[in-house]
């Protein structure tokens, strides 16, 4: 029995590209910038938890107002470092290319706030 898939799709951030880096130098400075301290070094392993879930672990900050602008400065600062700290995973253009040539749909998915592609 063959299975036939008509549609993949890739988790972005970790799966298609290393955007740790990013995600880091992102926090640090949204966290900083509005007078709070991180009271640990991010772990990994919350790489890819909400965003206001890793503000509250890393600085204790509960106030949803300053939680929202900590997060407004975190994607505002990932956006303007993404396409300099952000690479691809080795070999992960020539398997996104692969499955063009099979005509395999595909998508992506991220919790980022970045523009579409087609």
């Amino acid at each position: 029995m063959s299975l036939r898939y008509r549609l993949v799709v890739f988790d972005f951030d970790g799966t298609l590209v290393d955007s740790e880096t990013c995600i880091r130098q992102s926090l640090s400075y949204a966290i900083e910038r509005n007078g709070r301290r991180a009271a640990t070094v991010l772990p990994k392993e919350w790489i890819g938890l909400p965003l206001s879930l890793i503000i509250q672990r890393l600085c204790g900050e509960t106030d949803e107002a300053m939680l929202a602008r900590i997060v407004a400065d975190y994607r505002s600062r990932y956006a303007a470092l993404d396409a300099d700290v952000t690479h691809p995973f080795p070999g992960m253009l020539d398997t996104l290319g692969d499955r063009k040539s099979t005509r395999l749909n595909s998508s992506h998915v991220s919790e980022s706030r970045m523009p579409s592609s087609a």
